[in-house]
């Protein structure tokens, strides 16, 4: 049986036109000019149970750009952009800890506000999708669902579960196994264990994650710049799934992220997560070795599983699942017999994508047969063309934007033939 594999990325999610707000999922350009679309930008946001602080971000832009506070709301950089500056920053007062045996004075508050920026852009990454998203099940994605066959394989470089959604309305899909990641619990109206045994007919590899997988994330020692976490070693790499709280299968994660919805009691009677802080669930108070600064924990937050659009991208996340999805991800590109590429554009600073259509093609004994799905196809043609060098590959175009790829489903070949040159 022929066996297809789709790569989505920010031009199939942006496709999505049904949002609440009236705003579409911003594509890295668009992301700020998206947030101060929404109805509920503000200095605080705590509406709907899920508050997003951008203060820090705020000061960071004001301190690195130039911009005051009350001018913020016509802050546009591309986040891309933002997020390597952000990075930078924090890098460089790591390595002056390293070199110093640590920090003091301004240094030390200085990183603590960059690395507060950094998380609170973790939990801005995921309200923005939320809301965006957050409408009617996406009938684009909803007609590609449709039209997969048992074994085929989504590649997913997007963190919003509009294509999830779609396929669990199928009824062939489940979060448990769909995936391709174990969880340690699942959100589906409560908390639950996952159910393995609930086969599903379509992987869907979200190789940069998804707002609704939950890690408790490290923080940064404030005053030496070492990465810190008072989570014992056994539940460092827990990693929670959210589907549903209401009987509503969105996936978003609005609820769970500010809320203390405490997952299952382990057997041991070790600890379970909280929104910020982690908990005794025999005595139900806070471990007294948690420091806070202020309202801050950077010890043991809870939040979305991202891999943020910044050159230094950390695989390495607490959780251990992208070393599980990166040889799926590269043996199902194997043995494709086609692969449709939607909305990305592979840049620069997606290193690993790259080698792994690299190592995808040399390993291949037949071409690679690649549709674009893309209003600039000669761009992404060139792209991959000198990607892939001299292994075999058939590229055509197979339509301007993934509305028209969905529907109607056809397309035409405009480069047929052997590796490209």
């Amino acid at each position: 049986m022929a066996k297809t594999v789709y790569i989505l990325g920010a031009g199939a999610s942006h496709a999505y036109d049904r949002s609440i707000y009236g705003v579409r999922p911003p594509l890295a350009r668009d992301f700020f000019k998206a947030y101060h679309e929404l109805p509920t930008t503000a200095p605080e946001l705590d509406v709907g149970g899920f508050e997003v602080r951008v203060g820090a971000i705020v000061n960071f832009v004001r301190d690195h750009y130039d911009i005051p506070p009350h001018a913020f709301y016509m802050f546009d950089e591309d986040i891309e952009q933002f997020l390597v500056r952000l990075d930078d920053v924090i890098e460089d007062f790591k390595n002056k800890a390293r070199k110093r045996g640590g920090l003091k004075g301004k240094d030390v508050g200085d990183l603590w506000e960059a690395q507060r920026a950094r998380f609170d852009l973790l939990l801005l990454f995921s309200r923005v999708l939320i809301d965006t998203t957050d409408g009617q099940p996406c009938p684009y994605h909803g007609l590609l669902a449709a039209n997969l066959a048992p074994g085929d394989v989504v590649i997913d470089f997007n963190w919003d579960t509009l294509v999830d959604r779609a396929l669990y309305a199928n009824d062939r899909w489940f979060p448990d196994t769909g995936y391709g990641i174990g969880f340690d619990a699942i959100m589906d109206g409560e908390w639950r264990v996952p159910n393995n045994g609930r086969a599903s007919d379509w992987d869907l590899l979200k190789l940069h994650g998804s707002i609704n997988w939950l890690i408790s994330y490290p923080g940064l020692d404030p005053s030496t710049g070492l990465e810190l976490s008072h989570l014992p070693l056994d539940r460092y790499h827990d990693k929670f799934c959210y589907v549903a709280i209401d009987g509503q299968p969105h996936f978003g994660c609005r609820e769970v992220l500010m809320n203390p919805l405490v997952p299952p009691k382990r057997d041991d009677g070790y600890m379970s997560i909280t929104a910020n802080m982690i908990i005794d669930p025999d005595t139900i108070r806070y471990r007294p070795e948690i420091r806070t600064f202020g309202d801050y924990t950077p010890f043991a937050k809870l939040a979305s599983l991202i891999i943020p659009p910044s050159h230094r991208k950390n695989y390495d996340l607490p959780g251990q699942v992208f070393e599980q999805l990166w040889p799926k991800a590269l043996r199902s590109l194997i043995e494709a017999d086609e692969l449709f590429v939607c909305g990305y554009r592979l840049p620069e600073t997606d290193e690993r994508p790259r080698r792994l259509l690299q190592e995808a093609a040399a390993q291949r004994d037949r071409p690679l047969r690649i549709g674009l799905v893309t209003p600039h196809p000669e761009s992404m043609q060139q792209n991959l063309s000198l990607l892939l060098g001299d292994a075999k590959a058939e590229i055509w175009h197979a339509a301007d934007s993934f509305e028209k790829f969905v529907a109607p489903h056809t397309y035409g070949l405009v480069i047929p033939g052997p590796a490209l040159e």
